[in-house]
């Protein structure tokens, strides 16, 4: 079973960089295109966000969406293959389906790239990698149900 972007998104701002929260939860109301395109551009507009947050500086959350999105069209064949255009018809949230080792490992270095550049200092981008490679683990194990019992991990 896979698990939605935004979960994964709030979960990890929630435990990284609780103060994004409100951004995170206010994305809930965009389809996930229009998301990652306001959160890749973010010297385009006046207000970063177009949603009202004023100043708030927002690092972590854009670095999440970004990396996630993609990995997801790199999964799935569609680099560079945006929908544009009036005629859009709004698509389901995105999902992470469970990820190799490798895949991991790329989200990982793609967060440790990405982060300095969007402002975001070296000891929390490598909380925020960390955490995200966690919940990806974590879910993947969940819904496969390979979540060790607490007396199978003491051995």
């Amino acid at each position: 079973m896979a698990v939605r972007v935004r979960d994964v998104v709030r979960e990890v701002v929630t435990e990284v960089a609780p103060q994004e929260l409100p951004v995170a939860e206010a994305l809930e109301a965009f389809d996930d295109d229009t998301i990652v395109r306001r959160l890749s551009h973010p010297g385009r507009r006046r207000e970063p966000l177009g949603f009202g947050l004023g100043e708030l500086v927002v690092t972590v959350t854009p670095v999440l969406w970004i990396v996630l999105d993609e990995l997801i069209r790199k999964i799935t064949g569609q680099v560079g293959k945006r929908l544009s255009g009036r005629w859009r018809r709004k698509r389901p949230p995105r999902t992470i389906p469970p990820l190799s080792r490798a895949q991991l490992e790329l989200v990982r270095r793609r967060v440790l790239e990405l982060a300095p550049a969007r402002g975001v200092e070296a000891r929390q981008a490598e909380a925020l990698a960390d955490s995200l490679v966690a919940h990806l683990v974590l879910t993947a194990g969940e819904a496969d149900g390979d979540t060790p019992a607490i007396d199978d991990a003491a051995g």
